[in-house]
């Protein structure tokens, strides 16, 4: 039993093991691992009840696939926190690259307006008296509606 336990205990994990009676002779075993800085998932405990000969014929190989199952989920867990990290370094790069981008883009936009606001300004003009129109006649109406 407790080799099948030992590669949980080396990963630094602690555990607690509590045996309490069952109805009908039955026990209960129940394993408790205590992890340090762990995702909870992987301080899942197992609990298992049976009989006293059940237990030592088959708890050796409950707490190996046990075992097994916390460790493939502990790779697991580790290749996804690998994963999300390069994500992140990915889209922190592709903004700063935008933000960058952006600036520059909105710079020459403003260069831009720049040269053009100068190229396209209309010089102030006056008018002389001589060039305005003259005033309109008054014109009267010869027509009666009523």
């Amino acid at each position: 039993m407790f080799k099948e336990l030992a590669p949980i205990v080396a990963t630094g994990t602690s555990l607690c093991i509590m045996i309490s009676a069952a109805a009908e002779g039955a026990m209960t075993v129940t394993v408790l691992p205590q992890g340090k800085d762990q995702n909870a998932a992987l301080n899942t405990p197992l609990s298992v009840t049976a009989t006293p000969d059940e237990l030592d014929n088959e708890l050796p190989a409950v707490l190996t696939g046990y075992t097994n199952s916390r460790a493939t989920l502990a790779e697991t867990l580790e290749n996804v926190k690998t994963i999300m990290e390069a994500a992140g370094k990915t889209a922190s790069a592709a903004a700063t690259k935008a933000a960058t981008k952006g600036t520059a883009a909105a710079s020459e936009i403003e260069e831009d307006e720049d040269e053009e606001s100068e190229s396209t300004s209309v010089p102030a003009r006056t008018i002389s008296k001589a060039a305005a129109p003259a005033a309109p006649k008054s014109v009267v109406s010869d027509l009666n509606l009523f």
